[in-house]
């Protein structure tokens, strides 16, 4: 007996037995696999090691300390953009090294001296980018929402542009 033929008739739906082709198995109501973490969870200094030769500003660009700075910062600027109407939380740490790694390979100056000050500029520039992408999102979501839980407003009946059909004519009797 082949696979399409072993049926369970139990359910409403009919999907052979030992087929299961989909991410997620919602029919036999199991519990969902977590998200896997698609990217390694090695040091944050590698980031841009790769690539170059770590240095003193890519060791603090990249450490912890300045990734939490950077949530607490982008979190309260979204509050303070937004006329404090949104509390958001924190942003995916990958996607914020991803930002990261590309304001440093594009307006690193890699100077010795100076550290601190090339550091607050790179924040800068993730911070100011990812408010202004995040209020974005949050303004498209938000006309999303209201567009889909309203009907269309159904479009007037078209005005007739000439005298052409308007004019009745008079039933005459024939008797």
């Amino acid at each position: 007996m082949s696979d399409y033929e072993n049926v369970n008739y139990d359910n409403d739906i009919f999907i052979p037995n030992n087929i299961i082709n989909g991410r997620v198995d919602i029919i036999n109501n199991k519990q969902i696999p977590r998200k896997q973490n698609m990217i390694s969870t090695e040091n944050n200094n590698n980031s841009v090691s790769r690539n170059i030769t770590s240095t003193n500003i890519s060791t603090i660009f990249f450490s912890k300390d300045n990734i939490k700075h950077l949530q607490k910062r982008i979190i309260h600027e979204v509050y303070n953009q937004s006329d404090e109407k949104f509390i958001i939380s924190n942003q995916s740490e990958q996607e914020l090294l991803v930002i990261m790694r590309s304001y440093y390979l594009q307006y690193c100056k890699n100077m010795p001296n100076n550290i601190d000050n090339q550091k607050q500029e790179l924040n800068k520039m993730v911070i100011d980018w990812a408010v202004a992408e995040i209020l974005t999102n949050i303004r498209q979501y938000m006309n999303y929402k209201k567009s889909v839980s309203a009907l269309p407003m159904p479009l007037e009946r078209a005005q007739l542009p000439s005298q052409k059909g308007t004019k009745n004519l008079e039933l005459k009797s024939f008797i």
